[in-house]
């Protein structure tokens, strides 16, 4: 295991096989969808090498296809005027695959990425904000139509991001949870959708489900074929690595609370760090965040989640 390079780190972990160390990462939004692609990966690129992480996950903040003349989801009709696109042909994916190529150049094979894919649910709920509810419910028909939609686009999107070389996905949905939905009606208007899109990454070797919220339903989805799942342990509301650990094989990745972390003491995080090694034994486990954390955050906060990654991640070794 002596000189594991990133990527097999990444790989042993995920196999539950013996590690140099725990490997880890961490992301925040850059604000640069403005940018284009290029510029994109130079970000992506030069904070991976910053912070000397063991995967990136690349933050996806372009924009979901429109049509002309349809921005805002306000009528129940509007869910069919939502069209299919070429992800070439569409500027804002267009960007994220020239940034995907670019990094795949960029890392030539030393590590991992994976890249962001909001659930079609998620996705339809940002679209049409204020009315997701009553058109759900009065309108399904309609509503599902949009689903069917979305997801077409995204099945598209994946497997053009493997294309250009990318790792795999990193599913964010933010259905399956108390807050939004219950367990019937993710079973109608989530999961379903979703499988469609893992389908299209079926084969990669880095999937990873991030389950957004509190008051997460795990049981829920943990039969995902996905290698990994992510969600806010350090949430009080949510199961802790621990308890998961005892609920499936998949690897976790988690152990850092990120809404506090900016403001957390460095001894703190150290702490947590230690604690999710020893919840997991450091087996078949990633240290990261629970979600993003905050884009202002100081460079020393990172930095010292590094060194005590380094610090504490040889425990599974002993």
């Amino acid at each position: 295991m002596i000189g594991m390079t990133k990527a097999e780190r990444v790989l042993a972990a995920l196999a539950g096989k013996p590690v140099d160390r725990v490997p880890f990462s961490v992301w925040y939004h850059f604000g640069q969808h403005f940018r284009e692609g290029a510029f994109h990966a130079e970000m992506e690129f030069a904070f991976f090498q910053r912070y000397d992480l063991d995967f990136i996950k690349v933050m996806n903040d372009y924009d979901y296809p429109r049509p002309e003349g349809l921005y805002d989801i306000r009528e129940p009709e509007d869910w069919h005027r939502l069209n299919t696109v070429s992800p070439w042909s569409y500027d804002g994916y267009k960007q994220e695959l020239v940034a995907l190529r670019e990094l795949s150049r960029k890392l030539a094979g030393a590590a991992l990425y994976i890249d962001t894919i909001f659930s079609p649910w998620t996705t339809a709920r940002n679209i049409c904000f204020k009315h997701w509810r009553e058109h759900m419910e009065e309108h399904p028909d309609n509503f599902l139509a949009g689903l069917d939609t979305i997801t077409t686009n995204l099945e598209r999107l994946v497997a053009a991001m493997l294309e250009v070389g990318t790792s795999g996905i990193f599913l964010t949905i933010a259905g399956a949870t108390d807050d939004f939905l219950t367990a019937e009606e993710y079973e109608r208007f989530g999961k379903p959708f979703d499988l469609r899109v893992l389908g299209a990454a079926e084969g990669a070797p880095f999937n990873v489900l991030h389950v957004h919220g509190s008051n997460v339903r795990l049981e829920q989805v943990l039969d995902y074929p996905v290698s990994c799942i992510n969600w806010a342990d350090r949430d009080g509301t949510n199961p802790t690595l621990a308890q998961v650990r005892g609920m499936t094989d998949l690897a976790l990745m988690g152990g850092v609370e990120h809404l506090s972390f900016k403001e957390t003491y460095l001894s703190d995080v150290e702490s947590q760090v230690k604690d999710a090694i020893e919840q997991t034994g450091g087996r078949r486990f990633i240290l990261a965040p629970g979600c993003s954390v905050k884009t202002n955050t100081y460079v020393r906060q990172i930095d010292n989640l590094r060194e005590a990654v380094h610090k504490w991640g040889r425990m599974a070794e002993e």
